[in-house]
């Protein structure tokens, strides 16, 4: 099945667990994706899930805007 292997960058970002400040959090994102990562690793598996899917919803608004890919990783 020649070409239809997952192609992912040589690098990408995991953020770390359990972010604690939203805002910082989404700042420090911000600026990996001016950094030029393309894709991220959302994991917080620690975090309650209304303050996941919170910060996944933010994040995903700011990968989205710079065409990255958000790969989500949170305890369910």
């Amino acid at each position: 099945m020649a070409g239809t292997a997952l192609k992912l960058p040589e690098t990408y970002l995991i953020t770390g667990e359990n972010p604690k400040e939203k805002q910082a959090f989404l700042k420090r994102l911000e600026a990996c994706l001016a950094k030029g990562f393309c894709f991220i690793q959302l994991r917080a598996k620690k975090l309650g899930l209304d303050h996941y899917e919170e910060l996944a919803k933010a994040s995903l608004k700011l990968c989205h805007e710079k065409k990255a890919i958000l790969l989500l990783n949170g305890a369910l």
